[in-house]
Parts: structure tokens; C-alpha cells; sequence
């Protein structure tokens, strides 16, 4: 949709309308989350589980939100099970959402107006956010080895 908003209204118009609409959505989720009950399979899925067992849930939540390929519905779930609190939970979302809506409408704004030298900061900032993304990955891994070597 965020592509679809830089195309019509351009890429500062187009990315602060899909940015407040993301934010909007996500909050509607979870309230609707709250309100219903969720089937045990989303429970069971990896991705939940992983989110539930962070040190740092609020920085973790931010990055699900960030990444496209993770359903918000389950970045939503684990936000509720956390008990994460209002304002912690909608700076989670502003800060998550941010960088892959300005991606997608200025992206969106720069393929129909035929401007693809823009499309290149673009991909580099995709890139590094796919970096970063790998980084605090690998860094929680080490963390957790470091302290199950620690137990032992």
C-alpha cells in the first residue's frame, strides 16, 4: 500500500500517509488481538516463540516490525503476551514501521516517475537495513552462547 501512496501523493506525502496508516492498523490489531482469542497455532509458531523469550522485547518488537516477511499479527500477539506497555508498544510500532514505509513510498514515487538513479540510495538503505537486521541476529546468538557457557 505504502507503494501505492508515493505513487498517488508522492514520496513525503505518500510515506507520512502510510506511515500513520501502519501505526493506526497496528494499534487496531491489537485491539482486536485483545478482544478475541487467538488459535494455538499462532502460538505454536517459531517466530512468537522467539519474540516472547527476548532480553530487550521492545527493541526486538521494533525490528519485527521493520521486517517485512514477519506477519505483524504475531509481532502484535507477543506484544500483548510481553504486557508491553502503551507507549512503549507505539514507539515500537512508529520506529518499526519508519525505515520499510519510507522504502516502499519512495520507492513507489521514484518507479513511476521513472527516476531510477533514486531507486540506488534506496537499495543501500535497504541493504543496511537488512545489515542491521543480521547483526543484532548474530549478536543475540553470541549473547546467548556466551551465557550457556557462563552456566556450564
Amino acid at each position: 500500500m505504502s507503494i501505492f501512496t508515493g505513487v498517488c501523493y508522492g514520496p513525503l506525502f505518500g510515506f507520512l500517509i502510510s506511515w500513520c496508516g501502519d501505526i493506526l492498523g497496528n494499534c487496531l490489531v491489537r485491539i482486536v488481538i485483545d478482544k478475541s482469542k487467538i488459535s494455538t497455532k499462532t502460538r505454536e509458531n517459531r517466530v512468537y516463540r522467539y519474540l516472547l523469550r527476548q532480553r530487550y522485547p521492545i527493541l526486538v518488537l521494533a525490528t519485527a516490525f521493520a521486517v517485512p516477511i514477519i506477519p505483524n499479527l504475531i509481532t502484535n500477539y507477543a506484544s500483548l503476551r510481553l504486557k508491553i506497555s502503551k507507549s512503549y508498544y507505539l514507539a515500537a510500532v512508529a520506529l518499526g514501521t519508519l525505515p520499510i514505509t519510507f522504502l516502499y513510498a519512495y520507492s513507489g514515487h521514484a518507479i513511476s516517475a521513472l527516476k531510477f538513479k533514486q531507486l540506488i540510495p534506496l537499495v543501500i538503505i535497504f541493504l543496511l537495513l537488512c545489515c542491521l537486521y543480521l547483526v543484532i541476529k548474530l549478536g543475540v546468538k553470541r549473547v546467548r552462547k556466551y551465557r550457556h557457557r557462563r552456566k556450564n
